[in-house]
């Protein structure tokens, strides 16, 4: 019975909801990222096992240079890219933006760049909510600013 029921749950599973292989395809890659630049991270990775093998100190020298070099090259690399896919494209308007939005554009960061006092919007809402009055001049209330609650927990 508990076999029978597994059977037909397994051939509606394939049947609404089918395995499906997908390819990823080349042009989809970032297309700054040359095989050079492939082979600077294959040596970075390699230096990164090395350190975590051995723990010396030069061995995470050479692996933090082999690191920043990486970055250097990627942002030069990059930088090439785009000016070269700008001024090649400039003319005509459609086919850039079409070209930019399926080659150019990289995945946003899930990083936040505000200070961690002020990701929480609970603790933006209880300033608000304790918006003390500093002074009174000629009828102007003075309210502290929301900088101090950034100055205050920093």
């Amino acid at each position: 019975m508990v076999g029978l029921f597994e059977e037909f749950m397994l051939l509606l599973f394939d049947h609404h909801a089918p395995v499906k292989i997908i390819s990823i395809k080349p042009d989809k890659s970032f297309p700054w990222v040359t095989e050079t630049l492939k082979q600077m991270m294959h040596l970075r990775n390699q230096a990164l096992r090395m350190y975590r093998a051995t723990k010396s100190e030069s061995d995470k020298t050479s692996w933090k240079d082999l690191q920043v070099m990486v970055r250097t090259s990627m942002d030069a690399e990059k930088r090439a890219f785009f000016n070269h896919f700008v001024n090649s494209q400039v003319q005509n308007g459609k086919t850039f933006w079409k070209s930019l939005q399926l080659k150019a554009l990289a995945i946003p960061s899930q990083e936040s760049t505000l200070p961690y006092n002020l990701n929480d919007p609970n603790t933006i809402n209880q300033h608000f909510l304790d918006v003390q009055c500093v002074s009174v001049d000629d009828d102007q209330l003075h309210f502290r600013p929301l900088l101090t609650l950034y100055l205050d927990s920093g």
